[in-house]
């Protein structure tokens, strides 16, 4: 089963150029989901409001590349259910999407972060992501993050983990290293330096 969105050459144009593909892309400006190339095996179905994927799904988009085994996509609230069979020109367009719900076997790869896990609710409008699982995995440019259930906010790259979690770097990557602490960092104290000090008397 094939699901397209118009201008696929657009897509996987910008697919190439933005390196969705690349294990560690830098973070690129956010910008809407659309123009989406979804493929699945086991049969869709669509409406107005939201769309279901079953079975080996491949989603496309300039913004993500993402796979797993089922995937519910929400489109805008304001969709109208008549419109498309009214021949209205206010008929939902499936290129705006507000959410996605990826489940099984979950591989998301976005420009700044690969993420592996379970589940994983994505809202494109904010680029805010939740990813669960038995243990979830986050690869970023700098290090990999180990735990069972994580918020990340693709625009400030800021991560949030409930329950235990692991902070792993990659070979060559000091974590604790460099000298520009950002806005809000504690200062490392002052020195102070000892004054000259003056020798004893010494007894004739």
């Amino acid at each position: 089963m094939i699901f397209r969105v118009p201008h696929l050459p657009i897509v996987l144009a910008s697919l190439l150029a933005n390196g969705v593909f690349a294990a560690t892309p830098v973070p690129a400006p956010v910008a809407a989901m659309t123009n989406t190339f979804i493929t699945c095996s086991n049969g869709s179905t669509w409406s107005p409001t939201n769309a279901i994927f079953r079975g080996g799904v491949r989603v496309f988009d300039a913004q993500l590349y993402l796979e797993c085994e089922h995937l519910d996509i929400y489109y805008p609230s304001n969709n109208n259910p008549n419109a498309a069979a009214a021949g209205r020109t206010d008929a939902p367009s499936v290129g705006n999407i507000t959410a996605i719900v990826a489940q099984t076997n979950l591989l998301m790869m976005l420009n700044g972060a690969t993420i592996i896990g379970d589940r994983a609710l994505y809202w494109p409008t904010n680029d805010m992501i939740q990813v669960m699982g038995e243990i979830v995995v986050i690869e970023t440019e700098k290090a990999y993050f180990y735990g069972t259930n994580f918020t990340f906010n693709r625009r400030s790259m800021q991560m949030d983990s409930e329950g235990p979690s692991t902070l792993e770097s990659k070979p060559g990557v000091g974590l604790l290293e460099g000298t520009n602490a950002p806005s809000g960092a504690p200062k490392p104290p002052r020195t102070r330096n000892p004054g000259p000090t003056t020798p004893g008397k010494t007894s004739p």
